[in-house]
């Protein structure tokens, strides 16, 4: 959607009424066996909101609106952009480190905890592995965890536990002083924040897949 929205164009026809119909699915389905999915259930509310404000006709490129709705910002227009002086050079430079540690956390959570509902309702792990990373739940994120799971290895995502918590906390500060919700990433932080209590902040992230196991 990044990439479309940078270049003017649509990504995709996918109906929003679809994706909330689909989430509530996982959700149902995380509920009848027990396996928690804070994000995807946060993810499920921004839908739901997309379908509420913009129609059941809303389709899956309405989340940009809605969530310059939500942020009270403009991703892309005429306007220009006051730079502010606090955002640039080295400063910038962190917050962009930061979003991106905050993004892979994000994703590995989000894969972390459907991956855990689809094995207890009794889905091969290889067969997730294999179909998961050739549709539109593939990201940079889902290669490195999925395959490693199918092996029953640890996944290694390259930050370490002190990093990404670092990176949300900075995050949540700076999303409380402009107004923005960040509903996501504060999902993720509380899973990070469980996870951190059972894990050394300089073991790779990779290791908070253990806490959503039983």
């Amino acid at each position: 959607m990044l990439a479309g929205l940078v270049e003017g164009r649509s990504t995709t026809n996918f109906a929003l009424a679809l994706m909330v119909k689909d989430l509530n699915e996982a959700l149902a389905l995380g509920a009848s066996t027990m396996a928690p999915m804070p994000m995807t259930a946060a993810a499920r509310g921004i839908m739901q909101a997309g379908v509420n404000l913009f129609g059941k006709s809303a389709k899956l490129d309405d989340v940009i609106p809605l969530t310059e709705q939500l942020a009270n910002v403009k991703f892309k227009g005429d306007a220009k952009i006051q730079a502010n002086p606090v955002e640039d050079g080295a400063k910038g430079q962190d917050l962009l480190a930061h979003i991106e540690r905050a993004t892979i956390v994000c994703n590995a959570i989000a894969v972390f905890e459907c991956v855990e509902m689809g094995q207890e309702f009794g889905l091969p792990m290889e067969q997730m592995a294999r179909i998961l990373n050739v549709g539109s739940a593939w990201s940079v994120t889902s290669e490195k965890i999925l395959p490693a799971r199918a092996r029953n290895k640890i996944p290694q995502l390259g930050i370490t536990f002190g990093e990404a918590y670092l990176a949300l906390t900075q995050l949540t500060r700076r999303a409380a002083e402009l107004g923005v919700p960040l509903l996501l990433p504060h999902a993720a932080l509380a899973w990070l924040q469980r996870a951190m209590k059972a894990n050394d902040k300089g073991s790779d992230l990779g290791l908070i897949g253990i806490s959503f196991q039983k």
